[in-house]
């Protein structure tokens, strides 16, 4: 009998720490939100960048930037602004 309490303790303990190991490898907070950013010309742009500073740029990742194929300007913005957020990046 004792034997038998000593064999479902060990369980109940295997089970306790299985699940509490569970739940600790788990990403705590909320997962990122894939954004999707359509550049332009006349000032869109600079507007969407201003907009980009003012969010997280963990939870708004992975980010897709979305412009026309002759909008160098744009590209080169771009590319700037997201070196600048990662540290030691080199852009595009």
């Amino acid at each position: 009998r004792m034997l038998m309490i000593l064999l479902l303790s060990l369980w109940l303990a295997r089970v306790v720490f299985v699940f509490s190991r569970r739940r600790s490898a788990q990403p705590s907070g909320p997962p990122p939100i894939p954004t999707l950013a359509v550049l332009g010309s006349g000032g869109h742009t600079a507007e969407m960048i201003a907009l980009l500073r003012n969010v997280s740029g963990m939870r708004f990742s992975p980010r897709t930037y979305v412009l026309a194929s002759s909008d160098h300007t744009s590209e080169k913005r771009i590319c700037a602004f997201e070196a600048m957020r990662v540290v030691g990046s080199e852009g595009c």
